[in-house]
């Protein structure tokens, strides 16, 4: 059987035997196996100064969809500019750059904006400083 050059799925060659049901199980494992990869969680690269994390910042890639995770906190932060907070490996950055929303309630109800950078990098901008942890969870495909 000859195989593709991207995901190493196989195909019959005319010089292979006829066995359609080996050929299409074979064929079906290979998409399982490139198309349904779990990473696992990783850690990301954690650079936030002033912030602490309850929950590390992660990610984790099942087939092109990749999930984050993470909470951290910083009592003083007030900047609506974004400031980098962490950075994510590669093979788990976005196409573009993706902005998220988080409200943060506490003692001061206001908003908190996330950035992912095509480089990996994530950001944070607030518009108040509250002693409250922010979580970002959030899910995102990423291209072949």
């Amino acid at each position: 059987m000859g195989t593709t050059t991207k995901y190493a799925l196989p195909y019959p060659e005319l010089s292979d035997s006829a066995n359609v049901p080996r050929d299409q199980k074979a064929l079906a494992e290979a998409v399982e196996a490139a198309l349904l990869t779990d990473t696992g969680w990783v850690t990301a690269t954690f650079t936030g100064v002033g912030w602490t994390q309850n929950v590390p910042v992660g990610v984790r890639r099942i087939g092109r969809v990749v999930y984050t995770k993470g909470r951290i906190l910083n009592a003083a932060f007030v900047n609506t500019t974004f400031q980098v907070v962490a950075t994510l490996p590669a093979g788990y950055r976005p196409f573009t750059q993706m902005n998220f929303p988080s409200a943060v309630y506490g003692t001061v109800n206001h908003w908190r904006s996330w950035q992912i950078g095509i480089d990996g990098t994530l950001a944070v901008a607030s518009s108040a400083a509250a002693n409250v942890y922010t979580d970002f969870y959030v899910s995102y495909l990423i291209p072949d």
